[in-house]
């Protein structure tokens, strides 16, 4: 279903993970937007680690032996370079 114009989010997306019988704009409802959001955030920071963790180990692994997959990905992820271009960003 389509969210409605000047509608932000559709009925179904509404209660994302939030139990429908809080009633939307109470103080309980924003709250557990609020939780919610602190999930998100905790789960992004995770994958940010894990990706840097990731990141860190193709640098060592360019280092020790050169592998043009590996230093195309470290240098995607460092973002030295556009993905599936190869190209270098350009200054603007």
């Amino acid at each position: 279903m389509a969210p409605a114009d000047g509608d932000a989010t559709s009925p179904d997306d509404q209660y994302d993970g939030i139990d429908p019988g809080i009633e939307a704009g109470t103080t309980a409802y924003w709250k557990a937007r609020a939780r919610q959001w602190e999930k998100r955030c905790r789960q992004a920071e995770r994958e940010k680690t894990e990706l840097i963790a990731e990141l860190l180990k193709l640098r060592d692994v360019r280092k020790a032996e050169p592998s043009h997959a590996a230093a195309r990905r470290a240098a995607v992820l460092g973002g030295d370079v556009y993905p599936g271009t190869g190209e270098p960003p350009r200054a603007r």
